[in-house]
């Protein structure tokens, strides 16, 4: 694997990880990763795996102390943060308060469904229906500007239900607005071990981002110290074969890029 990587997506025991800070960061040094970032769950709804907000000041600390303790690979402090209709002040609010180095902005809910959490509630469900009012809270999610990369685009398709409507058109308005929004998506390798086994997004969706020009980044959504960095090489070999030639990685905001 080539070091001069990033991983801007994992989880601790802080939200639903089972690895603790320090050891999703030695993980990371292991496998030689450039620059790596940890990003627990903010949700707006009420679930087990969203980080309790008044362990947020314990967070800050912890980063706080490992920054300035880092060694080799370079930490960032992150969050994924679920856009929901109407958020978008609290997201003002608490990005202020906790002044993340950048925060991913991610779907999990149509209205009161988690989409992301039990295969049984897609049974009987409107599959196109669905992703288009994903897509829809996708598009609206980019265009606040709150965020700054786009988590797993097309995460519908977990437990194997794909659209048979083209969407191709909507997935250019939202990349479109991506670019314009100086934002990124990420190559997320945690499709691999679910029941979709594949990426996200898709390799087509990839292609039509790289030919609109829009910023591309890796995160492995570990959820364990095992899962740093997993199937990077997959992910590696897609950019390539797309035409990426580098990926990027948000410092207090600020857009930086890494070849690759």
């Amino acid at each position: 694997m080539k070091s001069m990587l990033v991983d801007l997506h994992s989880h601790t025991t802080f939200s639903d990880g089972h690895s603790s800070h320090t050891e999703m960061y030695q993980a990371a040094q292991d496998k030689g990763i450039a620059i790596y970032g940890i990003t627990d769950h903010l949700c707006f709804h009420d679930n087990f795996w969203t980080t309790p907000k008044h362990r947020f000041p314990e967070m800050r600390n912890i980063f706080r102390e490992m920054k300035l303790h880092a060694n080799g690979t370079k930490l960032l402090f992150g969050m994924e943060v679920d856009y929901v209709l109407g958020c978008e002040q609290e997201v003002v609010r608490l990005k202020e308060e906790n002044q993340w180095d950048y925060i991913i902005g991610s779907v999990h809910y149509i209205g009161d469904w988690n989409i992301d959490s039990n295969a049984e509630d897609w049974v009987g469900k409107d599959v196109n229906a669905t992703y288009a009012q994903y897509y829809n809270l996708l598009e609206k999610m980019v265009e606040s500007r709150l965020y700054h990369i786009v988590g797993h685009f097309d995460l519908p398709k977990k437990y194997g239900f794909h659209a048979t409507e083209d969407f191709t058109p909507k997935v250019e308005a939202i990349g479109r607005k991506i670019k314009e929004a100086n934002m990124a998506y990420e190559i997320n390798t945690a499709g691999r071990i679910k029941v979709c086994n594949e990426l996200y997004p898709t390799p087509s969706i990839v292609r039509q981002l790289f030919e609109l020009g829009v910023d591309v980044t890796l995160g492995s959504d570990a959820h364990h110290r095992d899962n740093v960095g997993q199937f990077f090489d997959e992910a590696l070999s897609l950019l390539h074969e797309v035409g990426y030639r580098r990926v990027c990685y948000f410092e207090k905001g600020e857009k930086r890029y890494l070849d690759i």
